[in-house]
């Protein structure tokens, strides 16, 4: 979606307030990804004028030789014009000699006309004239004004000095990639409103004294629709942008909406405002969701038309992304925000946790979601041990001084497996997160996870996994980002008794073993990968392998094929990529032939100075391209 500043400012109007890196944080809090953002840059040396004489260049069908009246300099100038709606009286916007148009590359000077003997002192400007965007490549133009100049009503103050703002020429424009689930958020109503919370501001501090437009104002509506990709100026485009419905006449193709947007659509042609609608009511328990969240009981969360209280919560039917708890306590995490809340300090029900621990617990939230969001399904507190089979009660290898009361997780994830195998079930990749307790009451969690390496299982799209080692170390060390942990792979001779030694490797840190990653004992007919890792959290560890920068990322994906003949390593081979703002790359998809490896690789941009401009993001993906260019057998899609 293509929106500008100006116009989300016609409802949230402190949004002029906040620098682009701070609107641009809040968009990513709430799952919106900025593609690109623009800023239009004004021209300068322009004025308003009057024509008050028109006359026929010599033999031409077009020109016309202009003189033209510029009241805030008080002076007459001399233009020749072909606009085929240049005529006497109108009031125009006129570009002097020394003016620059086009973002600057275009310098206005005199023209001289030798044949007739005449010379042109400027331009009368239209609008395809004022600047340009790589964003908007359909800047306004329809077929009633094609090669025309702007012309001002009879009321427009000539007079005073041209403002960039007149023509909304002070702007940003953003390119927006919006979460599906998030309807309400498909126009620019619902993103002034997510805006408005975020950015610390209730419901009040939206513009509702002047929720209404005169939509007769053509000058509001051309200025509107201008800059937000529009090609026809027409109230219909306008309730679309604005609400994502129209007023029944437009023959757009637009999905259902909500009742909700059609009412504030019809509250605001009848220029009225919108207090009554339904909610939704969730189950919930206010005391724990803010006992987990480390927040005191007298903290009020001000959400959009979010109520909250002690056994349940209301919220707005077209938030159809809020169904469970879960999702109440997701979107209280993003309106205070994780930095936010990792900081408060935790409430005195909690009693005997400390602060570490509620770190910890957030943490574990965290690497949760992050596994779940990979495609991996949990499992919780499997315990499929049998008095009569021994070999699948181990001790528990984290601690030689610890025999477990239950069998390893890993052996019981993979009895799962085999159930499903055997059933002729669909298999997924599985994990769950246990809290192991020891002799000396310490307890610690435990990361395990498994993966049945069958090829047929991971369709496109069902998982971000791609049957290699490399990519599984470097979720691992994804999972490390939120434990503020620096982990090692090391071989090594020892292994433990749940793995073979097929590329056996030991997690470390600080050169202490954490847990172990290698292919799974087991008489399936197919591999298995495994790995298990403690989880615990450093709360005063600096993290000198990752850097986290406030400004949002950008990611894009490349497509590469690899001749197997060539024996080259895909983990080699990212390994070598190279870019000022590259931070992570991850396999994404995997495909095999007889001849050729093909994966779809993406990469992510971010800086730790500014939020990254197009042209910025394409010289990383220029440089990406070329290093793999140069790689004999490596061949770009």
């Amino acid at each position: 979606m293509i929106v500008s500043r100006n116009l989300l400012a016609e409802f949230f109007p402190a949004i002029k307030d906040f620098s682009l890196e701070e609107i641009s944080k809040v968009f990513f809090r709430s799952g919106i990804e900025v593609e690109k953002c623009e800023k239009i840059v004004a021209p300068s040396g322009i004025y308003y004028g009057v024509i008050e004489k028109v006359e026929k260049v010599g033999n031409s069908d077009k020109l016309n030789l202009c003189q033209v009246f510029i009241p805030f300099k008080k002076e007459r100038f001399s233009i020749v014009c072909g606009a085929s709606n240049v005529r006497e009286g109108i009031k125009v916007l006129v570009a002097l000699p020394g003016a620059k148009l086009l973002n600057g590359d275009f310098v206005i000077s005199e023209r001289k006309f030798e044949s007739w003997g005449i010379v042109s002192y400027g331009m009368i400007c239209g609008y395809t004239e004022l600047y340009k965007s790589n964003l908007l490549k359909a800047i306004f133009e329809n077929p009633f004004e094609k090669g025309q100049i702007i012309e001002f009503s009879e009321f427009w103050d000539t007079s005073k000095p041209f403002e960039p703002s007149d023509l909304w020429l002070d702007d940003w424009i953003f390119d927006l990639s919006i979460p599906a689930n998030r309807g309400d958020l498909h126009s620019v109503w619902g993103l002034s409103r997510e805006l408005c919370k975020l950015l610390g501001k209730g419901k009040n501090d939206l513009k509702n004294g002047t929720f209404y437009q005169d939509l007769k104002d053509i000058w509001f509506l051309k200025r509107a629709l201008l800059v937000n990709n529009q090609r026809e100026v027409s109230i219909d485009r306008y309730l679309y942008l604005i609400f994502n419905e129209t007023n029944g006449e437009s023959k757009l193709l637009i999905r259902k909406k909500s009742e909700y947007f059609k009412k504030l659509r019809d509250c605001f042609l009848k220029k009225e405002l919108l207090e009554d609608f339904e909610f939704k009511k969730i189950s919930i328990c206010r005391k724990r969701i803010f006992d987990f969240l480390g927040l005191d009981k007298e903290c009020e969360f001000r959400g959009d038309f979010f109520i909250l209280e002690d056994d349940y919560a209301l919220v707005p039917e077209w938030r159809v992304d809020i169904q469970t708890e879960r999702d109440v306590v997701d979107e209280i995490v993003c309106f205070i925000g994780w930095d936010n809340l990792i900081s408060k300090p935790i409430s005195s029900s909690i009693g005997l946790l400390h602060l570490n621990k509620n770190q910890q617990i957030l943490a574990v939230e965290k690497i949760r979601e992050l596994w779940r969001s990979l495609g991996f399904y949990e499992c919780t507190t499997f315990n499929l041990h049998r008095k009569n089979i021994d070999e699948i009660s181990v001790n528990n290898p984290l601690s030689e001084e610890h025999v477990s009361l239950r069998k390893h997780a890993l052996f019981e994830l993979l009895e799962v497996i085999k159930r499903n195998y055997r059933g002729k079930n669909e298999l997924k990749p599985v994990f769950e997160i246990s809290e192991e307790q020891f002799l000396n009451r310490e307890s610690k969690w435990i990361l395990n996870v498994l993966i049945p390496e069958k090829r047929d299982l991971f369709l496109l799209g069902e998982t971000k996994l791609a049957f290699d080692l490399f990519d599984i170390k470097a979720l691992i060390e994804k999972t490390s980002r939120y434990l503020n942990s620096n982990f090692c792979f090391l071989k090594s001779e020892n292994f433990d008794d749940l793995f073979s030694k097929t590329n056996y490797l030991e997690i470390q840190e600080n050169q202490m073993k954490i847990g172990s990653l290698g292919y799974l004992k087991t008489d399936l007919p197919f591999n298995v990968w495994g790995f298990y890792m403690e989880i615990f959290f450093n709360p005063c560890k600096k993290n000198k392998t990752f850097r986290i920068s406030k400004y949002p990322p950008s990611y894009k994906d490349i497509s590469l094929e690899i001749d197997k003949s060539k024996n080259l390593s895909i983990g080699k081979i990212i390994g070598e990529l190279r870019s000022k703002y590259l931070v992570s790359t991850r396999i994404v998809e995997k495909y095999e032939t007889e001849d050729i490896l093909s994966y779809l690789i993406r990469i992510k941009f971010q800086s730790y100075e500014n939020t990254l401009s197009g042209e910025e993001i394409q010289q990383s993906i220029s440089e990406i391209n070329q290093i793999l260019e140069k790689v004999d057998g490596v061949k770009l899609r």
